[in-house]
């Protein structure tokens, strides 16, 4: 192993002892202070990174408990990236197992999602112009096929209106619970997020998993007889649907 593979195995694993002999000492500084400074100052870095993603969630914890937890994830998730955009979207699943709040919990789920949604490879919408040019026929066998930056959430709490003002900078109270389902998509580079009430919720999640048009609304109304099905018309508008 190089000194350099040492030093960096150091730096990463949070062990100074890997390169403390690779190192001399300098001024007033021994090597293993040496090394710790660069040891801190990579923690430091990728807290960083992982508020960065999750500015909202983080605004729900306390200052000391974000701290530790963030500093435990660092520590259990050394970064495996060059590019550290994917590194903190493993977050929302270990802040569930250390912290007491089930709500910072649910928007730091929300959070991921759009992180993970905002890095995924893009695709081409479908167009309303090609449904239009479609038979009844035709279009009752279609199967509309999700984004591929795309992924559907099931909230434990309605999160999305709280995360719409603490954009805006605005003071809100924690909602209680009640499940909220949000499917989110890039579309003309922003991600999108589309609130689904139980029916359409359904409609839409066997239309992401494969199932033609006609099976998906059939399936869809023996749940819920007052089905809308001009939504359908709406998502492919929004851009909700990959061409193809």
């Amino acid at each position: 192993m190089s000194i350099f593979e040492r030093l960096q195995n150091s730096i990463i694993g949070g062990d100074y002892q890997i390169a403390e002999k690779d190192i001399k000492a300098g001024g007033n500084l021994t090597p293993r202070q040496r090394i710790e400074i660069y040891i801190h100052g990579y923690v430091k870095r990728l807290m960083e990174v992982v508020k960065s993603d999750f500015t909202a969630t983080i605004s729900l914890l306390s200052p000391e408990e974000a701290d530790c937890i963030l500093a435990a994830y660092v520590h259990t998730h050394p970064s495996n990236y060059f590019n550290l955009e994917r590194y903190a979207q493993g977050f929302a699943d270990f802040l569930a197992t250390r912290s007491n709040h089930p709500f910072a919990c649910e928007i730091a789920k929300l959070e991921q999602a759009i992180a993970v949604v905002f890095n995924a490879p893009d695709s081409e919408a479908m167009s309303l112009a090609l449904l239009q040019s479609l038979t009844p026929e035709t279009f009752a066998t279609m199967r509309l096929h999700p984004r591929t930056a795309s992924k559907m959430v099931v909230f434990s709490y309605p999160v999305n209106q709280w995360f719409m003002d603490f954009r805006e900078g605005k003071t809100t109270p924690i909602p209680p619970p009640h499940e909220q389902y949000i499917y989110l998509y890039r579309h003309n580079n922003n991600v999108m997020r589309e609130v689904l009430d139980p029916a359409s919720h359904y409609l839409l999640n066997g239309l992401i998993t494969g199932n033609i048009l006609e099976k998906a609304i059939e399936e869809t109304l023996k749940q819920h007889p007052a089905l809308q099905q001009e939504m359908i018309a709406n998502w492919i508008a929004k851009g909700m649907f990959m061409k193809g």
